[in-house]
């Protein structure tokens, strides 16, 4: 066998791991409990497009618990709403994918498309300044870690979304847009 041959076996997925795959991800999409399904799509699709692991994991807990009706997840719940599919790095204390192959099959999925999972994120990163302007001495350790990341990536998610264009006619829900707005002024301010 050549070095090219070897090359593109190595590429190919394990035999039934796609299906595998496919099968989680039709499990979260029609997890019938609200919150555990959120909880699973929003934490993929922040694995998806995290700039920088959030530390400690609870800040991880943060970003993904911004999503209104979500308690806040416990490191269990974001492994079995995820179907197994993530696990807690012991050496660095992150939320990572259990596989490398994971992200590669993630990305190829519509639901979990760049555009979705950056606008995920930029809308919990606004949420996050938004309510953090008027409580931050109530903030806790995580949740100051979380409004630093939102603080620093906001706009690099913000612009790797499709719909960069603040118009009435986005799928921006109005609030999103009043919030996008909000912060770009206050940003504009320092």
């Amino acid at each position: 066998m050549d070095t090219l041959t070897v090359l593109e076996e190595l590429d190919k997925p394990l035999p039934g791991i796609t299906s595998f795959y496919d099968n989680s991800v039709d499990e979260i999409r029609i997890e019938r409990i609200d919150p555990v399904r959120i909880t699973g799509q929003s934490t993929l699709r922040w694995l998806l497009c995290t700039q920088e692991p959030l530390l400690p994991i609870y800040a991880f807990d943060e970003a993904v618990s911004t999503e209104d009706g979500i308690d806040k997840p416990e490191k269990s719940n974001l492994h079995s709403a995820c179907r197994r599919l993530v696990k807690t790095d012991h050496y660095a204390g992150a939320l990572v994918f259990a596989h490398p192959c994971v992200r590669e099959h993630f990305i190829k999925v519509p639901m979990y498309n760049k555009s979705d999972c950056h606008l995920t994120a930029a809308e919990r990163c606004v949420k996050m300044m938004i309510n953090a302007a008027s409580s931050v001495s109530r903030l806790s350790a995580a949740q100051i870690r979380f409004y630093w990341y939102a603080k620093l990536y906001w706009s690099l998610h913000y612009r790797g979304t499709s719909f960069n264009k603040l118009t009435d006619g986005s799928i921006l829900s109005e609030e999103c847009q009043n919030g996008f707005v909000r912060v770009r002024e206050l940003q504009e301010g320092f």
